[in-house]
């Protein structure tokens, strides 16, 4: 698979021990996460959108006697949000209506849960006081925190990947340390 977002992409035949490899034009699995020639990650969001939906409803079917919040919320952590967080650096989508189809499947759970364990919510209000009595972080902002702690580990060196690292400078302040440019990318 080549990647590129150019309109016309050069194409090269790659041989292996004389053998030519074929190429594919389609979405492809890696480590659980579906890669296109244009890295927009549509099939994998997609994909887990679907993934998720039905693991709901297998929720919703099986738990149907359950009234504890705090074991639903045990459940739906471990079988759908991991889904929805798993490779998140890689996937994290820039999109509005991406950000948004997945949003959803925390607040199609968070209906279940005021349904099941009668948390009173007015019909077609915010999700905000749910997430607040459960304790729990929009799934935005769940993939913010965990790119930020991907950062924090490659700039402590708890993460080996000087190639990445090496991508990014840094401008420190000899003697004022209220400059306005601590960081900046550099694009050479």
């Amino acid at each position: 698979m080549t990647f590129s977002r150019a309109r016309v992409i050069s194409s090269f035949d790659y041989n292996l021990n004389g053998e030519t490899l074929l190429r594919t034009m389609g979405a492809i699995k890696d480590l659980g996460i579906y890669f296109d020639p244009k890295l927009k990650f549509d099939s994998h969001i997609t994909n887990i959108v679907n993934r998720s939906n039905k693991i709901l409803g297998f929720i919703r079917r099986n738990c149907a006697d359950f009234d504890d919040s705090l074991a639903l919320k045990s459940i739906y952590c471990s079988l759908v949000r991991s889904i929805c967080e798993y490779g998140s650096i890689i996937w994290s989508p820039y999109q509005s209506g991406h950000k948004q189809i997945i949003e959803k499947i925390q607040q199609k759970f968070l209906r279940f849960l005021s349904f099941k364990c009668s948390i009173i919510r007015e019909p077609h209000s915010s999700y905000t006081p749910l997430l607040t009595i459960l304790n729990l972080e929009t799934l935005e902002q769940r993939r913010l925190r965990l790119d930020l702690y991907f950062s924090y580990k490659l700039f402590s060196g708890n993460i080996d990947c000087p190639e990445f690292l090496s991508r990014f400078s840094f401008h420190t302040p000899i003697r004022n340390s209220r400059s306005k440019n601590t960081f900046y990318l550099n694009t050479e």
